[in-house]
């Protein structure tokens, strides 16, 4: 579903229901990921988007997602959310044969999988998470890799950070 223009968004004020119902909106725009087109360009290559593959690898009903709701919002100046785009990585924990996992991965309806101005990266929650606790970790990859783009705008090639290693 596409961002409603004419929606208003909760504000200071407003009672806790409408906050309530922001929060849920926001998560039905996020889980739409890049939206039905893009979507179904996925299932004609015969791929799957990352909650499929991960709703396909996991034990049901154990994913728990960390950010859901991790976007690039933009609002009017009213304060009314007038377009939001889904970070493009997917991650949380779930359970795999009964056993706890970290697990996360890029979404290629979004961008084709590249970070674009949304940071949501493994090494920010998964990872660090399953070293803590001594669990796997799974990365499911399909993304269009590195962004040159954002090479362009640093003015220098970005090399892998090496913080987990």
């Amino acid at each position: 579903m596409p961002v409603d223009r004419t929606r208003e968004s909760w504000k200071p004020g407003m009672g806790w229901e409408k906050a309530i119902e922001d929060i849920e909106y926001v998560r039905a725009l996020a889980a739409e990921l890049g939206g039905p087109e893009r979507i179904e360009r996925q299932h004609r290559g015969g791929r799957y988007t990352i909650r499929e593959r991960i709703d396909k690898m996991v034990d049901p009903g154990t994913f728990i997602e960390a950010g859901p709701m991790v976007g690039a919002a933009e609002y009017d100046e009213d304060g009314n959310l007038r377009d939001f785009v889904p970070g493009g990585y997917v991650m949380g924990l779930a359970e795999i044969d009964g056993r706890p996992v970290a697990i996360g991965g890029d979404d290629f309806t979004i961008s084709g999988g590249s970070p674009h101005n949304v940071h949501k990266y493994p090494h920010d929650f998964t990872q660090p998470l399953a070293i803590q606790y001594g669990i796997p970790y799974v990365q499911l990859v399909e993304g269009v890799g590195h962004s040159s783009k954002a090479d362009e705008e640093a003015g220098h090639m970005a090399l892998p950070q090496g913080d987990l290693c």
